[in-house]
């Protein structure tokens, strides 16, 4: 497909967002992004930037018709570490979701990209997920938001000559995560000689760097491909083995105290994605390995230290 698109990104300035923005930008892309409030520094000086809270604006048809773009890309959700697992506002952003969608369809919009959530399925004991195959049962309300949209988002988009993709985001690390999100924490707490309390860390989980989670969702917008794609590494780790490989890189492998905390009851054990439709049929691979990604995570924290640390 021609690469030279204009395409609407809500949510582009955020975690996941900006990741998207930027390869999008390498590709020739002429993006568009909207947020609640202007914030597209260290986006490039070519974004144009829409003002638009999609949870609150009376009227959205115009500033998305104003866009004329042929591409949505749709990241935008309730997303405050922890909080956002039961958050009533994501019974609100399924409305607003479809709103958007319904006003990018009927400005003449080509391609739908949306954000969804690995925990849509009922992980299996053992082995992948796999779209098509592993079950959608979600346990969580934003599981089951995320869910009814796509479900919504189908049958919609087959009623007015739009393709769609749905990609299923799993666990994302690297460079400017939330500083209460789990890495962000334990760098925080090792470096200040601190031990950092786990659970027993043997939940396998499935890891990936938001910079290549950003350009698997460039990818989708720029090609062909319809329905559930994971995006993911496709590498099962253990949580204990993400930590230590953390504080490995740091050099404080004796502060992290497993068993210190109990298992949360309500999260599978076994919750990881298969990749073959991202790299056969998507054509994408990820650039960066999980000691890269958490090297950069480290690197961004002390970066943003006082320049006493």
């Amino acid at each position: 497909m021609v690469e030279s698109r204009r395409i609407l990104v809500t949510g582009g300035s955020g975690f996941l967002g900006r990741h998207t923005v930027l390869p999008l930008l390498r590709r020739n892309a002429d993006v568009i992004v909207t947020g609640r409030r202007q914030c597209s520094g260290g986006l490039g000086e070519n974004i144009r930037f829409l003002e638009l809270d999609l949870l609150r604006c009376a009227d959205i048809d115009r500033p998305i018709q104003s866009a004329a773009a042929d591409t949505l890309i749709h990241l935008a959700w309730e997303t405050r570490h922890g909080y956002f697992w039961q958050a009533p506002e994501n019974l609100d952003w399924i409305a607003a979701s479809l709103r958007v969608v319904k006003a990018f369809a009927a400005a003449g919009g080509r391609r739908v990209v949306c954000a969804g959530t690995c925990v849509e399925y009922r992980a299996p004991p053992t082995g992948p997920c796999i779209p098509g195959i592993t079950p959608i049962a979600p346990l969580q309300l934003y599981g089951v938001a995320k869910d009814a949209f796509h479900r919504a988002l189908a049958a919609y988009a087959s009623t007015c000559g739009m393709t769609y993709a749905w990609g299923r985001v799993f666990f994302l690390t690297g460079p400017g995560e939330a500083p209460a999100r789990l890495v962000p924490s334990a760098i925080r707490t090792l470096a200040a000689g601190e031990p950092f309390a786990s659970g027993s860390g043997d939940r396998v989980r499935d890891f990936m760097d938001v910079r290549d989670c950003g350009a698997a969702f460039a990818a989708l917008a720029l090609g062909d491909v319809e329905g559930a794609v994971n995006i993911s590494s496709g590498r099962p780790t253990t949580i204990e083995e993400l930590l230590r490989m953390v504080a490995g890189i740091m050099g404080r492998q004796d502060l992290v105290a497993f068993g210190k905390l109990p298992d949360r009851t309500d999260e599978p054990a076994n919750l990881w994605g298969d990749t073959n439709t991202l790299h056969r049929v998507v054509g994408f691979a990820p650039s960066f390995s999980l000691r890269d990604s958490l090297k950069a995570a480290v690197a961004c924290w002390e970066q943003a230290q006082p320049a006493h640390y």
